[in-house]
């Protein structure tokens, strides 16, 4: 018998007695968004019910003061053996080239400011490869690629109008990669613990969250500056582990996996001691398989499959 735990019903909805089936070898987990569980409805699921709770025939035990739902199968997770726990209770993700394809305004940025420096501009598509570091480096990179150099006096005030142009167009054509949305919701409803650590400042990360509507999907967000400079000046900020390390303490989490696609992801899960994945699809600085990463995807939906590969 399958036994389900979901939230209740209204009244009218309460079934009393029942009656019992033999179970199947197939077992489902289903779980209610956020797991709040209230009053509590136990079906017996017969292993040849089809999609949706439609019944086929088996029959279905409501317990006294139990409420009745309809159960979405495809949204469960499913194992012949009996039921599997999800290896992690938090993911730490990237922002830029992983969760958001920003690649749009951040070239439209860059290209304000190299002209103002009177460099040539950017193609949007060669853009990709000059993100992973946060917006300095960036900069610094289409610069070093003309001749310049980021020691230049002239680096900072165009770093400077780069920054300020970015903070009111940041998210003019950014928009979440295919299946983020999806994906960011089956791990909510699994009980999962989501965390954002970029080195994008945090004012901009949040501010990008919150006009795409996904700001609440997180737990917390670190941004490069968001745990201020080590004892040599640098923000404590991808590769190093700390960004990572406070994700995990922030989620409370006991196993946090970090997906990136990126050297500076890998490198800083690497130092903090966690699994990594490569998002394949994202703006990687060398061939996602040469990342070394535990695994790679090349496309969102493909992440918890993945993660479930690393248990």
């Amino acid at each position: 018998r399958l036994d389900l735990l979901a939230s209740c019903a209204d009244d009218h909805d309460l079934v009393r007695g029942g009656e019992f089936i033999d179970g199947s070898h197939q077992m489902v987990e289903h779980r209610a968004p956020g797991n709040r569980v209230e009053h509590l409805v136990q079906i017996a699921l017969h292993s040849c019910t089809l999609a949706r709770g439609e019944d086929d025939g088996g029959k279905i035990c409501h317990m006294p003061r139990c409420a009745t739902i309809g159960l979405q199968i495809e949204e469960a997770f499913a194992t012949h053996g009996g039921m599997r726990e999800f290896p992690f209770d938090a993911i730490g993700l990237d922002l830029d080239g992983t969760l958001l394809d920003t690649k749009g305004d951040l070239a439209a940025a860059v290209n304000v400011a190299l002209a103002e420096g009177g460099y040539e501009q950017v193609p949007a598509e060669e853009v990709e490869g000059l993100i992973g570091g946060g917006a300095k480096v960036m900069l610094a990179r289409a610069i070093e690629s003309q001749g310049g150099s980021m020691a230049d006096e002239h680096f900072r005030p165009l770093y400077k109008t780069l920054l300020r142009y970015y903070g009111d167009h940041a998210a003019v054509h950014t928009q979440p990669f295919p299946g983020v949305v999806d994906t960011l919701g089956q791990l909510t409803a699994m009980d999962v613990k989501l965390a954002v650590v970029t080195n994008k400042f945090e004012s901009f990360a949040a501010d990008i969250l919150g006009q795409l509507g996904l700001a609440d999907r997180f737990v917390t967000l670190i941004g490069g500056d968001s745990l201020g400079r080590d004892a040599d000046g640098n923000f404590r900020a991808k590769p190093a582990a700390d960004p990572i390390i406070a994700a995990i303490e922030r989620c409370a989490a006991t196993r946090l996996a970090f997906v990136g696609d990126s050297t500076y992801d890998v490198m800083a899960a690497r130092a903090a001691g966690v699994p990594v994945i490569a998002a394949g699809y994202g703006y990687c600085d060398k061939p996602a398989n040469e990342l070394g990463a535990d695994a790679v995807i090349d496309q969102f939906d493909a992440l918890i499959p993945a993660l479930e590969g690393l248990a």
